[in-house]
């Protein structure tokens, strides 16, 4: 992926987020946006309850972290027919996941969600579930 790219999803994805929530779904969204043979359903679907630190909780990792971890995992991940995974293709996604965790230690301190939000958004919480903040 170049350089552009990367920022065109990422500054796609913050959109997505502020127009239609879900963290991981948005992040997911504008990747696929960017490779739209990728795009599958599934995985977006599957992607709902990882928003917000899962389930809006803010306990967890980042949604946005964890879908973008999905897409490069689809991209670059074992198959379950390959479950014993001779290739040791799941090393690929492994070792790029760990890359983007990395950018987000580099600009954010942190994969916590509440952390995130607490020191991205001057204390204020995006995620909120029953007008609740987590």
């Amino acid at each position: 992926m170049s350089d552009t790219t990367i920022k065109k999803a990422y500054e796609l994805g913050f959109e997505y987020e502020k127009n239609y929530g879900g963290c991981a779904q948005c992040a997911i969204g504008a990747l696929y946006e960017m490779f739209p043979d990728l795009q599958n359903e599934a995985i977006f679907k599957s992607a709902s309850g990882l928003g917000g630190g899962l389930g809006l909780t803010t306990f967890g990792s980042c949604g946005a972290l964890a879908g973008a971890v999905m897409v490069l995992s689809q991209m670059y991940g074992r198959e379950l027919k390959d479950i014993k995974d001779p290739e040791r293709k799941r090393f690929v996604a492994y070792r790029l996941a760990e890359q983007l965790v990395a950018k987000f230690l580099n600009e954010y301190g942190t994969v916590i969600c509440s952390e995130i939000q607490k020191n991205s958004w001057e204390g204020h919480f995006i995620c909120t579930m029953n007008g609740k903040n987590f």
